[in-house]
């Protein structure tokens, strides 16, 4: 399913114009079950985005969501691409579907990236934030154990930031006991890379790592798509051709296709 997702109530005309296009599209209409348009009803305060220390808003948009989608057990996983998230690769579709069914052997709850750039300019000594996952990631959508760690995690982290709360509920000495039986849930990867305020070349990001599809927070990503490029020379003509992703082996269905991981046998 292809879910846009909206902090306030979106304009129903402009809510039926974007789904009656997105619907029109060929492609669209081979991939995926359905398209909808989903609105959190937040109030101007609930959506608040302040300071580093209040981040109600997309918190808000988080938590609401991840709650909705556990409680009525409807999909496996949510790829939750943020509004700054750019693909950088074809197939990236059947790379999400690949990734969700290839995760740790329990079922992971969390897939995603850490801070890639190289230069880290927010508290690079502190734990819990170079560690952390950034909110662009899979995540479990059927799980009730996660369903309450995140229940956890909302009451923990108050208004600071969402994804840096839950690295910080993970380092919390005093939680270590129940950490420590958790921690297998949670995988780090390439297929998206948390790259904000970084100006590197997405012809390097891609020649360094092939397995990538999806980058966030891009300072610019200018040249990535040949429509929207400026005019004028490239700006590294130099550059490697873009690596192309490995198709899926053909005639097998990808690991773990046909069952739920995530359901430990008794």
């Amino acid at each position: 399913d292809l879910v846009f997702y909206f902090a306030q109530e979106a304009d129903r005309a402009l809510e039926a114009r974007l789904t009656d296009a997105v619907r029109r599209a060929p492609v669209v209409a081979h991939s995926f079950e359905s398209v909808s348009v989903l609105s959190a009803a937040l109030s101007d305060q609930d959506n608040r985005r302040t300071t580093i220390e209040d981040t109600t808003g997309p918190n808000n948009l988080f938590f609401n969501l991840m709650e909705q989608a556990l409680a009525e057990n409807k999909w496996t996983y949510i790829w939750y691409m943020e509004p700054d998230v750019i693909t950088v690769q074809r197939l990236w579709l059947d790379k999400v579907a690949w990734e969700a069914l290839t995760g740790a052997p329990a079922g992971f709850w969390i897939k995603g990236t850490i801070h890639r750039k190289d230069n880290l300019d927010f508290s690079p000594n502190y734990l819990a934030h170079r560690f952390h996952f950034n909110g662009a990631a899979l995540y479990r959508a059927d799980d009730p154990l996660f369903a309450s760690f995140l229940h956890a995690v909302r009451h923990y982290v108050q208004a600071r930031p969402y994804d840096f709360g839950i690295d910080e509920l993970l380092h919390d000495v005093k939680l270590w006991g129940d950490v420590q039986h958790l921690v297998h849930r949670f995988v780090y990867t390439d297929f998206v890379q948390n790259r904000h305020g970084d100006s590197i070349g997405l012809h390097e990001i891609l020649a360094q790592h092939p397995n990538t599809f999806f980058v966030h927070g891009l300072r610019d990503a200018d040249g990535l798509y040949p429509e929207t490029r400026r005019a004028g020379p490239d700006p590294d003509p130099d550059a490697p051709p873009r690596p192309q992703p490995a198709p899926a082996p053909q005639g097998q269905p990808l690991p773990g296709a046909g069952q739920d991981p995530g359901r430990e046998q008794g």
